[in-house]
């Protein structure tokens, strides 16, 4: 099978997880990485940065894919900004999951969400685009995650839960079944969320607490 070329946005430390699940897929073959101009020349893992996103339109037009590789903890601006720029070229943003994670044919992900090592989304979850599944985490089933949010390493969202967009899930945050969370909500590394969160900002704590 002919691997898929493949572009990444943005060359931080972010990227080089994501490259260990791009190649642990077997699918596609990286051939762009692309940052800001004062980064270019730099390595990252086996690869360097080779461009910038002037160049996104030309790689769209020779009908490679993308992937956001832009990290995100309190502000997923960067991420969505590559992501609409993408979209804006009509560049493809497929779906990548690590083949040692576990995503059930029941759930439905969409465009340039990535799966990370060790993670689980279950039968009837529902991911939104541009989301990251970070190392371990759980999505349960009936569960819905938004876009541009991120679920960080081994956090756990559990059965039908809401979890807005633009929104971060902290290290071994634990949201309990059932709860919605708006959109443009921080939960702080290991949280434990236990009622509806309604307003926008960052919560902290056992149990979790609005903190700003």
């Amino acid at each position: 099978m002919d691997k898929r070329k493949l572009v990444l946005v943005g060359g931080g430390g972010h990227c080089r997880s994501a490259i260990d699940v791009i190649e642990s897929t077997g699918k596609s073959s990286i051939i762009a990485i692309l940052d800001l101009p004062d980064k270019l020349g730099q390595p990252v893992l086996s690869y360097h940065i080779n461009g910038t996103e002037t160049q996104l339109d030309g790689f769209a037009s020779e009908g490679a894919d993308f992937a956001v590789t832009i990290g995100q903890t309190r502000n997923a601006e960067p991420r969505i900004r590559a992501f609409d720029k993408i979209m804006a070229v009509r560049g493809s943003l497929p779906v990548i999951a690590s083949r040692f994670a576990v995503v059930s044919v029941h759930s439905v992900i969409s465009a340039g969400s990535m799966v990370f090592h060790g993670a689980v989304v279950n039968a009837g979850a529902t991911i939104g685009c541009n989301t990251i599944l970070n190392t371990g985490s759980l999505v349960e089933h009936d569960s819905v995650v938004g876009d541009h949010t991120h679920i960080s390493t081994r956090a756990v969202v559990n059965g039908g839960c809401r979890i807005g967009s633009r929104c971060f899930i902290g290290s071994g945050a634990i949201i309990k079944e059932g709860i919605s969370i708006c959109d443009d909500v921080v939960i702080g590394a290991g949280a434990l969320v236990t009622r509806h969160i309604t307003e926008p900002g960052l919560y902290f704590g056992v149990p979790a607490k609005r903190n700003g």
